[in-house]
């Protein structure tokens, strides 16, 4: 829950992610956030796309996930497929990326504790050390970054992408000899 900033009271703005929209609840007034109308319905805050395509839905909670990231708030995704490579160190080449497997995985990215989580056959813990901030790669996919630390002390790097090609959002986990990859969803 986010302190209701908009009308400045004690009552708490609550946010359910839906597939295709989301609902704020208890906020008296109409917003704009990254190209949403919000409108207020009773003590519902209804979204409607004011974007045709369909892509932008996923962009937009991204985007809505840098809002409550700068609330302290803990991110919530599911992992339903995976992969991995690794660096041979011999030839200095990386492996090709292994046949996806299906999953079902819980991944926690928490502010509040400044966690990344990702709750696999072995749960995996990586404190976040520095947010590198977002940005567009050559693909016009928005990415964002943070450096971290796991349980070892190994450094790595977790990047969350928003494709804006194929509509998929993925987690990877870099360290220096092998990579991590896990496609996403926001869950509630």
């Amino acid at each position: 829950m986010l302190h209701n900033k908009l009308t400045n009271s004690a009552e708490p703005i609550q946010i359910r992610i839906k597939k295709n929209f989301a609902v704020f609840s208890n906020v008296g007034c109409k917003i704009i956030i990254f190209g949403y109308f919000y409108e207020e319905t009773g003590n519902n805050l209804a979204v409607q796309p004011t974007i045709n395509k369909m892509k932008k839905i996923l962009l937009s909670s991204l985007a809505l996930l840098m809002v409550l990231c700068s609330f302290g708030q803990t991110i919530k995704c599911k992992a339903y497929r995976s992969s991995y490579t690794i660096l041979n160190e011999t030839t200095a080449q990386w492996s090709e990326w292994k046949e996806w497997k299906d999953c079902d995985i819980l991944t926690e990215i928490d502010f509040n504790t400044n966690q990344i989580r990702i709750f696999s056959e072995i749960n995996q813990r990586y404190d976040i050390m520095e947010y590198n901030g977002s940005s567009i790669d050559a693909d016009g996919d928005e990415v964002f970054e943070w450096y971290c630390r796991n349980e070892e002390g190994l450094a790595c790097s977790i990047r969350l992408i928003n494709s804006e090609s194929t509509e998929i959002s993925s987690i990877y986990v870099d360290f220096a000899n092998c990579r991590y990859v896990y496609l996403v969803y926001l869950s509630e």
